[in-house]
């Protein structure tokens, strides 16, 4: 693909497309109001396209009428980006064309549409890349945790996850896009096609005429995950513009993807210590250059995650779905480490054994698996942790309708990560609350559990110290879950206010009545 190409095709008439309003909106589509973030939003119509056609016929209805337009994926963002302020809604849910593995440039891809859940496209290349032989399959490498987002939002979000460690965030993986912009104009656009000049400019025709962009000016935060605002590098692809831009420059409605061959097999460990301080250890031997394997994820459980875990469990027994482990423990290290052969794991069993050894954890405090299902059951406590925490404030709110938990989004430079974990503990002291996340990028989520609305209040206020620490530390406000409606006002403390105007005469340029997602990024 050398250039941005435009797609030409006759609109279908707007009522072709599906769509639903007035009291079946209320009744029984009102779910497509709210996102995991407990925002809820409202709007007069939903529509349900089926194809680019169909999305930019919705998107041309909207611009004539001037009515703001909330792209809406699974909704299981927690940053209120699907939440709508009125106008209408589209939904990608029906998007779900997939194409066949193919090679591009000794690459394996696959097009997908952006309705495809991640683990939707997890059970297509289960089924189309392993009848033969199960150590020939092809993966997806970008895991977010939850595998029932659709594919559209985690590239309009830059998507990442665990093994974000090993693999990087959803914007390495994608190979092209079909985006529909706000003027309902359809494009194709992908990797080795228009980049930013050196002037840092990007000219491209459209049937409007043509279309200046300007690089963003966005300074380079030294962290390995963060999607807060546009991406900007110099001579960077246009591509990249789009993923992770939050669904305000177009709507993206089919992904064209990199595949990677799955390890061969994959060690697992839990390793719980007595203290933070020595699972801080574990991580430093595991990402250092002198560790003899790399592993594809490293994951923490705090002291009071356990603490919670183990209550559950005592509470619920094995119907908790959380199985038995070491209690009391100060913390605990998750990692898994793939190999590329049968004589692979040798290699990954002994480092894993020597550091282990190196450590002087007991053998009680060590779990290592080698088989899936010994991988499910460690897995088990990380996905049980904010199970429990949802759980717990769900009871709470059945006598405080409008309390909820406090969750961030933060990440920090290697060298801040032991500051930044005793930060948290200062902060967050007088509080209920979970330490845990993806500690091999530095990425910690904390999670206040408020008890009446004045801890809530006061959650959030020390949420803004934390984030105050946290841009002091040279992080991110945003590390993997984006900006959305809810952390619009931390994105223009972390950046300055000149990199918000350059993305907003982005966003002018393409979108000048402002239809496209209102309220995200920009307020």
């Amino acid at each position: 693909m050398n250039t941005i190409e435009p797609i030409l095709f006759d609109l279908p008439p707007i009522e072709s497309v599906f769509k639903v309003s007035g009291d079946a909106l209320r009744d029984s589509y009102a779910a497509y109001l709210a996102d995991e973030s407990r925002l809820t939003g409202s709007a007069d119509t939903i529509f349900f396209p089926e194809t680019t056609p169909q999305v930019a016929a919705v998107i041309t209805w909207a611009v004539q009428n001037r009515v703001p337009l909330t792209v809406s994926g699974a909704r299981t963002g927690i940053a209120g980006g699907a939440v709508p302020r009125g106008g209408a809604v589209l939904s990608c849910e029906k998007l779900t064309a997939t194409g066949n593995v193919e090679s591009i440039r000794d690459r394996y891809v696959i097009s997908a549409g952006a309705g495809v859940t991640i683990k939707g496209l997890a059970e297509k290349l289960l089924y189309s890349t392993s009848r033969d032989n199960p150590h020939n399959r092809l993966f997806y490498p970008p895991d977010p945790t939850e595998d029932t987002a659709q594919l559209g939002g985690t590239v309009a979000c830059n998507a990442s996850g665990a093994r974000t460690f090993l693999y990087g965030p959803t914007r390495l993986h994608v190979h092209a896009l079909t985006v529909v912009l706000p003027d309902g104009e359809t494009i194709n656009v992908g990797r080795g096609g228009a980049s930013f000049a050196a002037d840092s400019r990007l000219v491209f025709s459209l049937a409007g005429g043509p279309v200046t962009l300007d690089l963003p000016i966005i300074p380079d935060v030294p962290v390995s995950k963060n999607v807060a605002g546009f991406y900007a590098r110099p001579g960077m692809e246009a591509i990249d513009l789009f993923i992770g831009s939050e669904g305000t420059l177009g709507v993206i409605t089919e992904a064209q993807l990199y595949l990677m061959p799955e390890p061969y097999g994959r060690v697992s460990a839990m390793l719980f210590t007595d203290a933070e301080e020595a699972a801080l250890d574990i991580v430093d031997a595991l990402r250092s250059d002198g560790f003899p394997v790399r592993p594809e994820s490293i994951e923490f459980f705090g002291s009071r995650s356990l603490a919670l875990l183990h209550d559950k469990r005592r509470e619920e027994g094995a119907a908790s779905g959380i199985p038995p482990f070491p209690y009391p423990s100060g913390a605990a290290i998750f990692t898994e480490i793939p190999y590329p052969d049968e004589a692979g794991i040798d290699e990954a069993l002994e480092a894993l054994l020597g550091l282990v050894e190196e450590t002087g954890i007991p053998e009680e405090s060590t779990w290592v698996g080698t088989d899936p299902e010994e991988t499910t059951r460690m897995k088990a406590l990380r996905h049980a942790l904010p199970e429990t925490v949802n759980s717990i404030i769900g009871r709470r709110r059945k006598d405080i309708p409008d309390i909820h938990k406090i969750g961030t989004d933060l990440a920090v430079p290697d060298a801040a990560l032991r500051e930044f974990l005793a930060i948290h503990h200062r902060l967050l002291g007088g509080f209920e609350y979970v330490v845990f996340g993806h500690i091999g990028n530095n990425h910690l989520h904390a999670n206040i559990l408020p008890r009446d609305r004045r801890e809530l209040d006061a959650a959030r206020e020390t949420y803004s110290a934390l984030v105050a620490e946290t841009l002091r530390l040279n992080g991110t406000v945003a590390a993997e879950h984006g900006i959305g409606k809810l952390k619009t006002r931390y994105l223009a403390r972390m950046l300055p206010g000149e990199s918000l105007s350059s993305m907003k005469r982005i966003k002018n340029a393409l979108d000048p009545h402002g239809i496209l997602c209102p309220g995200n990024i920009f307020g």
